[in-house]
């Protein structure tokens, strides 16, 4: 494949954790399809987590107006692949997706429900084909990687906190797929019944601004 490019987190990284409630999602998602104007949208608990994490981190980096952001995630193929998979198949079955916007676009006010919009159209259109273009997502993320473009690792369904080895759940979950700048966690809440944890590695004044933006917006948005 090649090199992808991959940036390490830099010297004075730190790596912090944000959480989302269940209550936090149900009033996100509510206020998200309340602004998009589209009645075939739904927006599920992971675009709503997506589109907030996005928002909160291209805040914290204070682009240009103009700037292009970008994020890019996973989705499960497995189901979705015409012909279908073998039963017997074991292993991954994972794609890429790509969502791109104005920065100016998710910095406003309604800037939630913009990446929210195009996270959605993007799980849409790969679940119609999950393997469009697959031969150009390698040329495709590399074509963005110097950009720092959002990436996601890990699912609220892998349940990391019910994981047992005979010595107890987890107190903490971290995922060191993220010490590579620019990417985030996203796993099940460990104390919060139907709530996420969201994980990032960065520079510790942008890791400020990000939580900053992240807390405020809430208060915001939620009131």
């Amino acid at each position: 494949m090649g090199s992808m490019m991959v940036q390490f987190a830099q010297p004075d990284a730190v790596i912090g954790t944000v959480t989302l409630t269940a209550d936090d999602l149900r009033k996100l998602k509510e206020m998200v399809s309340s602004k998009v104007n589209n009645s075939a949208f739904r927006c599920s608990n992971i675009v709503a987590i997506y589109a907030y994490a996005w928002v909160s981190l291209v805040k914290a980096r204070g682009h240009n107006a103009d700037t292009i952001v970008h994020m890019v995630f996973p989705g499960n193929c497995r189901e979705r692949i015409q012909p279908p998979l073998p039963a017997e198949y074991f292993g991954n079955c994972i794609g890429g997706n790509f969502a791109h916007a104005k920065a100016i676009d998710l910095a406003g006010e309604d800037g939630v429900a913009a990446a929210a919009r195009l996270i959605g159209e993007a799980i849409e259109q790969f679940k119609e084909d999950p393997l469009m273009d697959a031969d150009k997502w390698h040329e495709n993320y590399q074509a963005i990687a110097l950009q720092r473009p959002l990436r996601v690792a890990g699912s609220p369904g892998f349940k990391v906190y019910e994981v047992d080895f005979g010595w107890g759940r987890p107190v903490k979950v971290d995922m060191p797929s993220i010490m590579r700048a620019g990417a985030i966690s996203v796993s099940e809440s460990r104390d919060k019944s139907g709530g996420v944890e969201i994980g990032l590695v960065s520079p510790k004044t942008e890791m400020n601004e990000f939580q900053a933006h992240f807390s405020n917006g809430l208060k915001l948005l939620l009131q």
